[in-house]
């Protein structure tokens, strides 16, 4: 009897719990594209910017705005981890992070700008081994200046 007590009563904590189950909707997250997508690399025309800046995250912002305040116009590696609140990170995890987060900067700016390495990584003279990250020359501080201050407009 008490087996086929623990039987009935698996039965039933099997049964609710998978009705329970089924609430959970497991889906697939929707694809939106953005309006970023429209654009293609080798596109010529010049996209919207007040369709691109709502898509600067502050992160971003403050990147772009800590390179502009320093004199050389020069970022470290340790500044940049700071801005992206990495440096508890392991130096592989952050090196794999501090690259998505230009590549998509990068992006972001190749569309306004048309140059594919917006941000650049450069080594001192100095010492070689230590990296910065700086404008690509062909992009004037002012454009930079006036991309952050549209920005707050909106």
């Amino acid at each position: 009897m008490t087996i086929m007590t623990s039987v009935l009563i698996a039965l039933a904590l099997g049964v609710a719990l998978g009705l329970n189950f089924r609430r959970f909707k497991f889906t697939k997250k929707q694809y939106q594209p953005s309006p970023l997508a429209n654009y293609h690399v080798n596109d010529s025309r010049k996209p919207d910017t007040q369709i691109l800046l709502p898509y600067f995250d502050t992160l971003e912002i403050r990147f772009l705005k800590r390179i502009l305040s320093n004199e050389e116009e020069l970022l470290s590696v340790h500044e940049a981890n700071e801005i992206l609140r990495i440096e508890r990170l392991s130096k592989e995890n952050q090196r794999q992070r501090r690259h998505i987060f230009l590549k998509d900067l990068n992006v972001k700016l190749k569309m306004i700008f048309k140059i594919p390495e917006c941000i650049e990584r450069k080594s001192t003279e100095l010492d070689r081994r230590s990296k910065y990250y700086s404008l690509h020359e062909q992009i004037s501080k002012k454009s930079i200046e006036a991309l952050l201050a549209e920005d707050k407009n909106i």
